[in-house]
This record gives structure tokens, sequence and C-alpha cells, in this order.
């Protein structure tokens, strides 16, 4: 019994255990839950919600990439790119979704080539992705293409009317 307890002792340090995954179901919910107040408006409860997400799954992209976008928002600049840089730092898309949560970090991080490629790459995965127009019309509205932007804000809000940060970035656009 001692011969083995000595052995654990030694071989543990080597072959620690894998760390705990998260609870990915209260991650993904905290998201969306941040997400929402997002796309409302609602920079500071927005923040709490993806905080909370990240403290559930160290490795939600999702949340890291939105929780940078709402940190500019409230003008905390370090945080913003702290996030970015977190959300690049985490695997490969793999679908639309996550398309667009890295293309929106590579935005931040002004890697705009880059971005334009998430983005595109998120509509050839689902071209009804609204959130990947409004990333796309950011882009170019960036690059100095108001007609491409101001078209993908419209295209966003045609399939999501909801979609309160196309209809505002449209109205900027518009003044």
């Amino acid at each position: 019994m001692i011969r083995s307890a000595a052995l654990l002792a030694v071989l543990l340090p080597l072959f620690p255990l894998p760390a705990r995954a998260g609870n990915e179901v209260a991650a993904r919910r905290l998201y969306e839950e941040g997400l929402d107040r997002y796309r409302r408006g609602e920079f500071p409860d927005a923040l709490s919600s993806l905080t909370r997400s990240i403290g559930e799954s160290k490795g939600f992209l999702l949340s890291y990439s939105v929780r940078a976008q709402v940190r500019r928002a409230l003008g905390d600049a370090a945080g913003s790119a702290a996030d970015a840089k977190a959300a690049l730092g985490i695997g490969s898309p793999r679908n639309a979704e996550t398309f667009v949560a890295r293309g929106n970090a590579r935005f931040l991080a002004r890697q705009d080539r880059a971005a334009l490629g998430d983005f595109e790459d998120a509509l050839h995965k689902d071209e009804e992705y609204a959130d990947a127009y409004l990333g796309r019309g950011r882009v170019r509205d960036a690059a100095g293409d108001r007609a491409g932007a101001m078209a993908d804000w419209q295209k966003a809000l045609k399939l999501d009317p909801k979609l309160d940060l196309a209809r505002y970035n449209l109205a900027a656009a518009l003044n």
C-alpha cells in the first residue's frame, strides 16, 4: 500500500488529471443572455453575463469575443484587447457562429483582412446568418466601402429585424 502511494506521488505530477472542462450548458446560457443584452445596448449587464459565462468555461470563444466588443463599447480598450487576444487563442472555428466570433475578435485586433475572411467563411456556412453580415459590414465600413457596409447592414436587418446594432450602424452611416 505504501509503495502504491509513493508511486502515485511520483507519477501524478508527471501525468496530471485533465482540468474540469467547465459547465458548457451554463456557459452557453450566460453567453446568450450576454449577447442579447449587448444587442440591446445594455453593456454593463452584458459584461456581467459574459464574465460569468467565461467563469463557467474558460475556453468559450463566443463569450470572449462578445465581451471584447462590450468592453470596447464601455471604453475599456485594454480589456477589449485582452479578450480579443484570448478569443484568438482558442481553437479553430467549426461553424458560422464561431467564424463570426473569431472575425469580431480579429476586427478588434485590427486584423481586418483576416476578419473579412472569417465573415465570408461564416456566410459560406450559413448565408442567412445576420451577425455575419453585421460583422462584414463593420469591416467594409472601416475599409472605406460605405455602400458595401450599408448593403450588409440592410441584409442583416432583413434577416433579423431585432438586430439593433445593424440599425445603429446603418443610421450612423447615413448621418
